[in-house]
């Protein structure tokens, strides 16, 4: 998007993302930092990872994400109804969506990702 410029660019992309927002099947394996290995086989409507607690335009979405620890933050969302979700989008931008039943994180030394999209 070129126009508009600014942080507004970004809410306007997320609302434009929310008119076609579905599930779609993942399968992650999540290598912890003590080396334990978890999967999920799961459809998920967002998969985020962050080494830096914040993506384009300020927004939290891994807000316990430390750029000095070597690790990563995964965040995903799993699926719900897109009024609900949307409902929820202020506390994205607050940084407590990670304590919503919706979300889980995950703190990992390294991540294998697959979707077909």
């Amino acid at each position: 998007m070129r126009w508009p410029r600014g942080s507004s660019r970004y809410n306007i992309a997320l609302l434009i993302e929310f008119l076609t927002l579905r599930g779609l099947p993942f399968a992650l394996e999540l290598e912890k930092a003590d080396g334990t290995v978890t999967r999920l086989d799961q459809d998920l409507v967002l998969v985020a990872i962050g080494n830096g607690p914040s993506y384009g335009g300020g927004i939290p979405i891994c807000p316990d994400a430390d750029l000095a620890d070597g690790l990563l933050e995964v965040t995903v969302v799993h699926p719900a109804g897109r009024l609900h979700l949307l409902r929820l989008l202020p506390r994205v931008y607050r940084g407590t969506h990670t304590a919503l039943d919706e979300v889980s994180t995950y703190r990992v030394r390294s991540i294998r990702l697959d979707s077909p999209a």
